[in-house]
């Protein structure tokens, strides 16, 4: 049976994707391990929760602390902290709580196994015996769920590095969600050094039956401590004898750092002869965008643009803002007109101060025709129309049946431009 992967992970920014390829689906696989509490990326839940109850939990939890590591060896229990969420007449309180929980080892790792609802958590401590957490915004002790007990496999993976992974595997359908992905990886490998391992940082990866390379977002880390860790679902593949993981290769490589025109720019060394070879691909298109996009704004909040082009990937290019900060990342040696202008659009328009009011553009999606690529969403039709706008004057006049700018398109687009 012909593979079908699907990868998931919790989103923390906005990613537009430029490519002719459908991205991969990404359904939420994290879950809380009580049903009146979720973690703080996972889904809000459809029904209130009854908040005396969990109340009540979090007292007696908060009163079992403890001055020595998480881990307690003598009664084989781990103290964890999670996120408790209420809806009091409808509205979400998030409560942060401690209690300490039953675990059991897995088997051939240094690991814990936390079961809660018949769900499997693998728990990561510390030389201290104490949980490691993921960093930032997720601050989970888990990665994802696994519904019967995972175990260890064969890594196949290949690298520019040594990885020292690890590979958990489950494949046990979930009574309550059986359309959701049964089969179950989870990968722990080293984090290295400020994310670089022998001086080479991860731009990609590569699965089973895939003629194209992933881009990182398909794996998508979460650094836990010193480690990163990373889930992927697969869906029907009945194989519950299966030894190995699709996942065949983590490209890590050398990236080399130059600034230009105000922006730092990250490229695969190997690729180039050095940074001028590599100013002069980017140069010409980037200057063309940003001399369509003068006396605007359009390009003022783009901080960093990376391009990896050493092979061929599903996705053309993907944007994303934190805060107001926009980056570009490009999966080709030399980036067009096009992708420069078309992810510009989207840093422009996903910033946090954006004026764009995406219910006027989701109308507009469903209204007017720009391109066959801006059908995909009103994201890339916002992008695509940003395009069409600055820097595809010629693109409307030689193809007119494939790019239009409706008049009110641009009579929006003039509002924040003009």
């Amino acid at each position: 049976m012909k593979k079908f992967l699907v990868f998931i992970f919790p989103f923390l920014i906005a990613l537009g994707c430029s490519s002719d390829d459908t991205p991969l689906e990404q359904p939420d696989q994290s879950k809380a391990p009580n049903e009146q509490l979720e973690d703080t990326d996972s889904a809000t839940s459809d029904t209130d929760s009854d908040s005396d109850s969990s109340q009540d939990n979090s007292s007696d939890n908060d009163t079992d602390q403890s001055n020595g590591p998480d881990f307690d060896s003598s009664t084989n229990t781990v103290l964890l902290t999670q996120t408790a969420y209420y809806y009091p007449n409808g509205v979400e309180t998030e409560v942060e709580y401690t209690e300490r929980v039953a675990v059991v080892p897995l088997t051939g790792s240094s690991h814990k196994v936390y079961e809660a609802n018949g769900v499997f958590y693998i728990i990561q401590l510390d030389e201290n015996n104490n949980v490691v957490y993921t960093e930032g915004d997720r601050n989970s002790f888990f990665m994802t769920s696994h519904n019967e007990m995972p175990r260890l496999v064969t890594s196949n993976i290949q690298s520019d590095v040594t990885l020292n992974m690890q590979v958990y595997y489950s494949n046990a359908p979930n009574a309550q969600t059986p359309e959701a992905p049964a089969e179950i990886y989870e990968f722990i490998w080293d984090y290295g050094d400020q994310g670089k391992i022998e001086g080479k940082e991860f731009i990609g990866a590569k699965f089973d039956g895939r003629d194209k390379y992933g881009t990182p977002w398909d794996v998508n880390p979460y650094k836990f401590g010193d480690t990163f860790r990373a889930q992927l679902a697969i869906i029907n593949i009945p194989d519950k004898n299966i030894t190995t993981a699709p996942l065949t290769e983590l490209v890590y490589k050398e990236v080399g750092v130059v600034n230009y025109k105000g922006v730092k720019w990250r490229y695969e060394a190997d690729l180039y002869e050095g940074e001028a070879d590599f100013l002069s691909h980017i140069k010409p298109n980037f200057d063309r965008s940003l001399e369509d996009l003068s006396n605007t704004d359009g390009a003022n909040n783009l901080n960093t643009i990376s391009v990896f082009g050493g092979r061929t990937y599903t996705c053309g290019a993907e944007a994303n803002c934190i805060g107001n900060e926009g980056y570009i990342y490009c999966f080709t040696k030399t980036p067009d007109l096009y992708m420069f202008t078309h992810e510009i659009g989207h840093t422009w328009s996903l910033r946090e101060d954006s004026p764009v009011n995406w219910v006027e553009w989701e109308e507009l999606w469903a209204t007017y025709f720009v391109s066959e690529y801006a059908k995909k969403n009103s994201k890339e039709y916002f992008a695509d129309a940003f395009y069409l706008y600055f820097s595809g004057q010629k693109d409307l006049e030689d193809f007119p049946n494939l790019y239009q700018m409706p008049d009110e398109v641009r009579a929006k687009l003039d509002t924040y431009f003009k």
